[in-house]
């Protein structure tokens, strides 16, 4: 049974319900979002909600809610202020973010052995969840199919230093305590990473219960195949609030803490000769110079230079597409709609 408290719930959450000074404000945490619909918990019951004011921004999973009863429905009012957020360029033609998961502590980044290791897309991933406000862990998933993980470790040493990581195998119970030690009671913990590598797997293990559906393993390539359709907050018999979300196809970059997902090039920067430089041709670069003489990875660097690229690109195309005539009548048509339901109650 969920409750305030083992959702995560503290004083600095309970000093701003009492600041709306409204008593009839019920406080609950965001467990599912369907089709409009959000799944409230910490209230007597599970409780499907919908938005008393269509045009504000809904909520996502992990977001702390204030609801108001109004008949036999149940109204959110408030979105409380997130501690964290993890964000993505959502995927299509539009360009716009999409808001994953909120109020996470630490975002286990899953990765598996075989064909999705990819360091340039672990350097992603680290960026958009630091500039996000959680902390990043590695999870090497289907340790049991590697090649030659001392080659693994050595990859994540370069891209990630500074991050915690651990090999695991849902097969051969590897790994999974020492997974379990990094994660505390009351502290919110989200999963993320490709299609395919484990992440209901490593979930249901760690709940101790098959209550996420797992795709079978092709033997082809040894990857599972995609089961999670929507974002979902469980709690762990540890007292730990998970999060599973869907598979991502592609990571497409809306924030990024660079300066921490590449931290040496951040380092040897600040002898630079330009405030300014772009580590590109400049004279004085400290980067270049130190790349020239083997002290720091090209690859890296051109990553960078490629995750700079992308976020320039998507704050332009942001900037270009917006359409405020557009998005006002959408915003006054779903008022509508929600005007007459609340009619009927």
């Amino acid at each position: 049974m969920f409750n305030l408290q083992s959702l995560g719930w503290d004083t600095s959450h309970q000093d701003q319900l009492v600041s709306f000074s409204n008593p009839t404000l019920l406080p609950g945490r965001i467990g599912a979002v369907e089709r409009g619909s959000f799944l409230v918990l910490g209230l007597e019951a599970p409780t499907t909600a919908r938005m008393r004011e269509p045009h504000l921004e809904p909520p996502t999973v992990g977001d702390w809610v204030l609801c108001r009863r109004l008949g036999e429905h149940l109204f959110i009012e408030h979105t409380l202020p997130r501690r964290s957020s993890f964000l993505r360029r959502a995927a299509g033609r539009e360009t716009r973010p999409q808001l994953v998961a909120a109020n996470v502590d630490r975002i286990l980044v899953v990765t598996d052995a075989v064909d999705d290791f990819n360091p340039r897309r672990l350097e992603r991933y680290l960026a958009a969840v630091r500039a996000g406000g959680a902390e990043p862990i590695i999870v090497v998933n289907k340790a049991d199919l590697a090649r030659d993980r001392s080659q693994l470790t050595r990859q994540l040493a370069r891209v990630a230093s500074d991050t915690p990581f651990v090999f695991t195998s849902t097969v051969e119970a590897e790994g999974l305590r020492a997974l379990e030690e990094l994660l505390h009671p009351r502290e919110t913990v989200a999963f993320t990473g490709s299609s395919g590598v484990g992440k209901s797997s490593l979930i249901n293990r760690l709940l101790g219960d098959e209550r996420l559906e797992t795709g079978e393993i092709r033997a082809s390539d040894g990857r599972g195949k995609h089961t999670t359709t929507r974002r979902e907050l469980l709690l762990s018999p540890s007292g730990t609030i998970l999060i599973d979300t869907p598979g991502m196809r592609e990571l497409g970059l809306w924030e990024a803490d660079l300066d921490r997902a590449f931290p040496e090039i951040e380092q040897w920067s600040e002898s630079c000769r330009f405030r300014d430089c772009t580590h590109t041709h400049e004279p004085g670069c400290a980067v270049l110079e130190a790349v020239n003489r083997g002290d720091l990875d090209e690859e890296r660097v051109e990553s960078r230079h490629r995750l700079e690229a992308e976020l320039a690109s998507t704050r332009l195309r942001s900037e270009k597409g917006t359409n405020t005539k557009s998005r006002w009548k959408s915003i006054a048509k779903a008022k509508r709609a929600m005007n007459k339901l609340t009619d009927k109650s």
